[in-house]
């Protein structure tokens, strides 16, 4: 059970997730101790995850692609485990449908994702089949957290930030101390470089809430065939929805990919069968419903956290 002090450490771990267990408490007026304790079960319980996002525009990933597998059910964990580790998946879900996971990976070009679609998929034990939907344009995501600058060049990333973002992506509250390790590198460079990549709004070290642990139990991931005349005002019409917290339009099969989070399932159907379907130029859709987040690297709207 959420309560009033969870809702008030994940407000903050939101706005900065690199706050010391000792900055928070003194922020919120609690102990230290309760803040470490409360932070652990909210971990533990996948409440939350706190990670680095990647600021995409900045990045230069300009190849992404929603990818649905089929896996042997007796390996899915295993499957699901040895996605979740890649940084460049961002979302990692099993579902109830004709995908039992689907993902949404994110490569700097089109070559280093055909080749984890050729080549990586197709190595994992479990995975039988994949099919991907490659995407053209995502017209909701991260909900302002990011400027999209498209006229902007991206940003040479060395190899130690490869592999900051690798680290943080995972933990985003790992210490100094074991970064400097990891990498070889000073505790002070350690920390002077994420100085630097939050500042320059490169990754922002965030709290990412589960939509489920918030008492949205039905989270559905949508393909919709549609008008092509009408796709880009279908998917604006989508983006404007609380409750939808991803948009991106399909380049082969569907035309739209969106996800939508409600308390109910009745809610969730009334709400393809009363607006989806009845929007001017849809088709005919897809749906699959979640049944676990295992990964989840976006900002999702519509939470009252406070």
């Amino acid at each position: 059970m959420i309560d009033s002090t969870d809702r008030k450490i994940i407000k903050a771990l939101t706005l900065d997730a690199r706050l010391s267990n000792v900055q928070l408490a003194q922020q919120l007026n609690i102990a230290v101790s309760t803040v470490s304790r409360r932070i652990d079960a909210l971990l533990r319980d996948k409440v939350i995850s706190i990670k680095a996002l990647p600021n995409p525009f900045k990045i230069g990933y300009k190849a992404s692609a929603v990818i649905g597998l089929d896996v042997d059910l007796n390996q899915v964990d295993d499957v699901c485990a040895k996605l979740s580790g890649n940084s460049h998946m961002t979302l990692v879900v099993t579902t109830f449908g004709r995908f039992d996971v689907l993902i949404i990976a994110d490569y700097e070009n089109f070559e280093l994702l055909n080749h984890f679609i050729k080549q990586e998929l197709p190595q994992i034990q479990g995975v039988k089949a994949a099919e991907p939907f490659f995407v053209t344009e995502t017209a909701k995501r991260y909900s302002g957290m990011f400027q999209n600058n498209s006229s902007a060049n991206s940003i040479e990333i060395d190899e130690t930030n490869r592999k900051l973002f690798e680290i943080l992506g995972k933990n985003g509250r790992v210490a100094y101390s074991e970064l400097a390790d990891e990498l070889g590198i000073s505790i002070a460079t350690v920390s002077r470089r994420i100085a630097h990549l939050v500042k320059k709004e490169i990754i922002k070290i965030t709290a990412v809430p589960n939509p489920a642990k918030f008492g949205f139990l039905a989270i559905g991931c949508v393909m919709l065939h549609v008008d092509f005349s009408k796709i880009d005002n279908i998917a604006a019409r989508l983006a404007e929805k609380t409750e939808v917290h991803v948009v991106m339009k399909l380049t082969n099969s569907f035309d739209i990919f969106f996800i939508v989070h409600f308390p109910y399932p009745e809610q969730l159907y009334q709400y393809l069968k009363m607006e989806i379907a009845r929007i001017d130029g849809v088709l005919n859709m897809e749906t699959f419903i979640i049944s676990e987040i295992i990964k989840l690297s976006t900002t999702v709207t519509g939470l009252k956290i406070d």
